[in-house]
């Protein structure tokens, strides 16, 4: 059997860039969450309304830095960013699945990133 990878289309790294973009206001990525949006992370709930609440308590010392990677495969798309998080530096990994130019389900992982004399090869990115 044969797979053929298509590339994802701009509609769908597009409403993923707009959530996690660096500077940009968390609460403008609503607009590209869907209402029926599945959350993996159990901290914050499945819906928009859950992501809405969760940016409304969200910790105003999380700052993200700079997206450092960000990959597409049809439906699928990758972040790895880097955030500040108080003084410490964060590496993060959302995977978003999009359908109709709309965040339909999100995974996330986070790691605090060791001081650069602990490193044992060129750091998380």
């Amino acid at each position: 059997m044969q797979t053929r990878v298509r590339p994802a289309s701009s509609s769908s790294r597009a409403p993923c860039a707009t959530f996690s973009w660096p500077g940009a206001t968390r609460k403008a990525g609503l607009e590209v969450i869907s209402e029926d949006y599945i959350q993996h992370n159990t901290e914050i709930g499945d819906g928009r309304k859950a992501v809405a609440d969760m940016l409304r308590r969200d910790d105003p010392r999380l700052v993200n830095l700079q997206i450092h990677r960000l990959c597409a495969q049809e439906n699928f798309v990758a972040v790895l960013s880097e955030a500040i998080l108080g003084d410490s530096p964060y590496a993060q990994g959302d995977l978003f699945r999009v359908d109709h130019g709309m965040i339909v389900e999100h995974w996330n992982l986070a790691e605090a990133i060791a001081p650069k004399e602990k490193w044992a090869n060129t750091g998380k990115f």
